[in-house]
């Protein structure tokens, strides 16, 4: 298994607003479980979903069908609890974690060793932040982040041989590392690990 796949997945599943069923997002596109995207009936039918009522896997035609009945009903600026009625299927929470670790593992991480290459020598609690981070704005948006002020200041870390000036690279990161449009509590979450970070250099 891939080292703090773990964490990263809980972290996500209490930053990210988690949702069994289907229902759009702002922009009209069926979504479901933490931020996954449902962009055709192709998608929704890849998906395990299963009935309400008895946990029965649904067949592809249900799953088109509360696909199509989903994104026909869109309307801007409703809540999930409007769409959530409209079908009897779900995913399991087991599914979603499935679903959300499978991702992480095959894209995001290595998205993430891509732009930093020392990613897995950081401390944890520093790659689940980023890992955050990369699933709430893509990994391709950490270059925009503040300017590039993060990825610049993830980058100078390495840069460093001695701990306490790698700490202190830390420190700079979680001050690098607030997200406009954000939800303060969020942002504090992520300026926390990233100062964790800076203290599990010193150990």
């Amino acid at each position: 298994m891939l080292p703090g796949l773990k964490s990263y997945s809980a972290a996500l599943i209490d930053n990210e607003r988690c949702v069994s069923k289907l229902y759009c997002d702002s922009r009209g596109w069926p979504t479901i479980g933490i931020g996954f995207l449902v962009k055709t009936a192709a998608d929704a039918i890849a998906l395990p979903l299963k009935h309400d009522a008895d946990e029965s896997l649904a067949t592809d035609a249900e799953k088109e069908r509360a696909f199509i009945t989903v994104m026909d009903a869109f309307r801007p600026n409703y809540r999930e609890s409007y769409y959530t009625k409209m079908t009897d299927l779900h995913l399991t929470r087991d599914d979603i974690t499935q679903i959300l670790e499978n991702r992480l593992e095959h894209e995001f991480v290595p998205g993430l060793r891509k732009l930093f290459p020392a990613f897995d020598s950081y401390p944890e609690a520093a790659r689940t932040a980023l890992v955050d981070i990369a699933w709430n704005r893509g990994v391709g948006g950490l270059h925009k982040l503040n300017g590039g002020k993060l990825c610049v200041a993830v980058l100078n870390v390495n840069s460093m041989d001695i701990k306490e000036w790698r700490a202190k690279r830390w420190e700079h990161v979680a001050e690098a590392s607030w997200r406009e449009g954000g939800t303060d509590a969020r942002n504090v979450w992520t300026d926390t690990q990233f100062r964790k970070a800076a203290k599990a250099e010193l150990v």
